[in-house]
This record gives C-alpha cells, structure tokens and sequence, in this order.
C-alpha cells in the first residue's frame, strides 16, 4: 500500500522480522508530531453514520430496506467493522456485503492474521470455570450471550448471514487491532476519547 515509502526514513529502523515487528523510533517524538503516513487504501474503516451495505437481494424474504438498515445501526461500530472484515476475507462472494475495500488488496496483510484467537469470546463454560472468578465469568458470560443476540438479529435479516465463527473470529481480531477516530466533516481522523468516537479503522 506504499506505507514505507511514506514513513520518514530517518526518523525510524524498518526491522525484517516481518507481521509488522520491528519498527523502532530513532528519537523523540513529541506530541501529535507524525511520524508514519498509512494512505487510506491500507485502512478497511467503518463511519458510524454509513448507510446499511447489505442489498435487498441478500435479505430474507419479507423482510424490507428500513427494517435491515435499522438491524445494521443497531450493531456496534466494532461489529460492524468486524463483518467488514468478513467479506474482505471472501473476496469471492458476491459483491462483498459489508466490505469497504477490495479483498485482493488487502491479501498481504491478511496472511499475517492470526487463524484463531484464545480470548475469552472464544472459551466455553468449562474454559470459563478455571478462571475461578465468578465476576470475570458473568462479565465473559454477558459478552458472549450480547453478541449471539446480535448474531441473532444479523441472521434474522439475511439470507445468508456469515457463519457464527467467522463473525466472532473477526470481532476478535478488530478488538484486538483496531483503532476508534472522530472523522471530522472533511475527513480528517484524530484520535479521540471514547464518546467521540465515530469511526473505526483496521
């Protein structure tokens, strides 16, 4: 995506270790100073305010425009950006869902994509107990149980919602890797604290 050729060469050490490591700051950085530019063709983002992406082909029966945009507003910001990621990962499916970008060109940084991931979205009741944190088990418990509500909704709405697994493993990998900006009217992205957050980036 060019992101090397945008960084200030004499400002950082490119490692070769590869999956992103190996990147270190000769120097100080100061405050709100740029040290790296990423063009936004290397960002797969979600706005908060983007329209629902799912066609009315792709909804079940009876089911109309407004009731699935309402479905779509409803998830949140990190979901969605999640079920992006979904379809840029079947680049092959049908003029991706929910996809911001193009699958092939995001193919590279795919690869380096853990396969699976061992957070707690993933643990059963047993992996659950050996925690022997009763309040750490209902918090996991309650996250698990709000996202197979929205998995829920999301299959009420399509005809052919993507598997649970798939849903899950990529809201992990967004969790775990994606940042919230505020976007401002000429869409420009500064970070932000949470409550201003209005856009999600992987």
């Amino acid at each position: 995506f060019g992101v090397e050729a945008k960084v200030e060469v004499a400002r950082l050490q490119l490692g070769d270790k590869g999956g992103g490591w190996g990147l270190r700051a000769l120097g100080d950085i100061g405050p709100g100073e740029p040290f790296v530019a990423l063009p936004r063709a290397a960002v797969i983002e979600m706005h908060d305010a983007d329209g629902c992406p799912w066609r009315p082909d792709q909804l079940k029966a009876g089911v109309q425009r407004q009731d699935a945009a309402q479905v779509w507003h409803a998830l949140p910001l990190y979901l969605r950006l999640a079920l992006a990621l979904v379809d840029v990962c079947r680049p092959s499916a049908p003029a991706a869902a929910a996809a911001p970008a193009d699958g092939a060109a995001f193919r590279e940084y795919l690869q380096i994509l853990p396969q699976s991931h061992a957070g707690a979205l993933s643990w059963s009741r047993e992996d659950l107990v050996e925690l022997q944190d009763a309040f750490m088990v209902q918090k996991v418990e309650a996250e698990q149980a709000r996202l197979g509500a929205q998995y829920r909704e999301i299959c009420q709405a399509l005809q052919e919602p993507p598997p649970e697994d798939s849903v899950r493993w990529a809201l992990q990998t967004v969790l775990s890797r994606a940042f919230g900006f505020h976007c401002s009217g000429d869409g420009r992205l500064s970070f932000a604290p949470e409550q201003r957050v209005n856009m999600a980036c992987l």
